[in-house]
């Protein structure tokens, strides 16, 4: 069974995997729609500024950044300490606002 499988996959699937590795790939281009506010570590904490999209042609990868990304320790903590210093309340939630 063994020599089955490997004759067909040098038969009939390795060339076709060659001759994909030799196809010419378009370039990526990485432009998010709209405006961007982007979120950056600023040494004492989290800083934000808009952005022209364009500005995110290219990304640079850190160790903090998948963290960065992730909604519940990323985005969801930025955002919330942004609200309770703009609303003066240290207890602020986003459950608030949808009770208002």
């Amino acid at each position: 069974m063994y020599v089955l499988i490997k004759t067909f996959l040098e038969e009939n699937v390795k060339q076709r995997m060659d001759d994909m590795s030799k196809i010419q790939r378009a370039e990526v281009i990485l432009q998010p729609p709209g405006r961007c506010v982007h979120f950056y570590r600023d040494g004492n904490g989290v800083s934000g500024q808009i952005m022209e999209c364009d500005f995110f042609d290219s990304i640079e990868i850190s160790r903090t950044m998948v963290d960065d990304h992730l909604i519940s320790v990323g985005y969801n903590r930025m955002l919330l300490d942004y609200m309770r210093y703009n609303h003066g309340d240290y207890e602020f939630n986003f459950g608030q606002m949808l009770n208002e």
